[in-house]
């Protein structure tokens, strides 16, 4: 579950609150009476002790505050993270029922509340009411994180068709975000469409990267080893010829907190193949690649999500 802060619980409140009290009435209609909340100081003291894990005085300071202002949502809302604090997640999402009953016309807000129900559903593995709360807050509001949220839901049960539908939008939204990138090279190598995946591994590099570190040429079944860092890139050349069938790969050493990545580049710079995990490892491999040309050839070696640091033997074989 989500861990909230004291700042994030009063971002919401300066920013939702306000709206629902002063709502404003349409020209021409009666001038309707703002509604004021009563005893607003039991939000600043429920959130201190929030942020102070103490759930149990969190939970009287909102139950208070409820029973002052039984139709301010926020209210419902702060209680239900209270309830979650306490890992009583029934009753938080009763609260939050309560929240969307209650809740002001400000499609920032709901998208708060989806979002945290949606979380929560996930981790009771409810993932269609997820996906469906997800739903919601995209038609509120779309932004990278929902479609990304919704996404991985996806990948979860296996629809990567609406997966890799969700990516694409994200990544719309968010392009330079590294993190989308590996995701939807990991969604296209679950359709079966590894040329798809090779440019967004290398797109990853390419965003990731703090150094780069050019290396002697492969040789043919002479392993190079190398220390990956986050964000350092390895650089190698070695020459092929066309139609000539190779294969590489980067293996970490046992022990090491490092998920190899390899890139495959032409001599012209545009990417050929790519690789993240083989198999069911984490090891990298491009395995049995014909090469469309003579010439030299460029390898890229560097890390993926799953581990940053460690050493890394890199070697090739000519296969046919």
């Amino acid at each position: 579950m989500r861990k909230f802060s004291l700042l994030f619980l009063l971002f919401i409140l300066l920013t939702a609150l306000p709206a629902y009290a002063q709502e404003q009435p349409a020209s021409g209609q009666p001038q309707q009476q703002a509604q004021i909340a009563l005893a607003p100081e039991l939000i600043t003291t429920g959130a201190a002790a929030f942020d102070a894990q103490d759930y149990d005085r969190a939970l009287l300071d909102f139950s208070l505050f409820i029973l002052l202002n039984p139709t301010y949502s926020q209210g419902y809302y702060l209680r239900a993270l209270s309830y979650l604090g306490r890992e009583d997640t029934d009753n938080a999402l009763a609260d939050l029922e309560q929240a969307f009953a209650t809740m002001p016309d400000s499609p920032e807000y709901g998208v708060v509340l989806y979002d945290l129900r949606a979380n929560i559903y996930t981790d009771l593995e409810r993932y269609d009411d997820a996906i469906a709360d997800y739903s919601e807050a995209i038609d509120l509001s779309p932004s990278a994180d929902l479609y990304f949220s919704r996404a991985q839901l996806f990948g979860v049960i296996e629809d990567f068709d609406k997966a890799l539908t969700d990516l694409n939008s994200a990544i719309v939204e968010s392009a330079d975000d590294p993190v989308l990138r590996v995701y939807r090279a990991f969604i296209n190598i679950q359709l079966g469409n590894s040329e798809d995946a090779a440019p967004d591994y290398y797109r990853f590099m390419e965003l990731i990267e703090t150094q780069r570190i050019e290396n002697d040429p492969l040789v043919e079944s002479e392993p190079q080893f190398v220390m990956i860092n986050q964000g350092v890139i390895h650089q190698f050349e070695l020459d092929g010829e066309r139609d000539q069938v190779i294969s590489i790969i980067a293996q970490g050493r046992p022990g090491d907190s490092i998920d190899p990545l390899m890139v495959l580049l032409d001599d012209g710079g545009d990417v050929l193949a790519a690789n993240d995990d083989y198999g069911d490892g984490i090891d990298s491999v491009i395995l049995d690649f014909q090469l469309p040309s003579d010439g030299t050839y460029t390898l890229l070696v560097s890390h993926s999500l799953g581990g940053f640091q460690g050493e890394v033997v890199v070697v090739y074989e000519v296969t046919k």
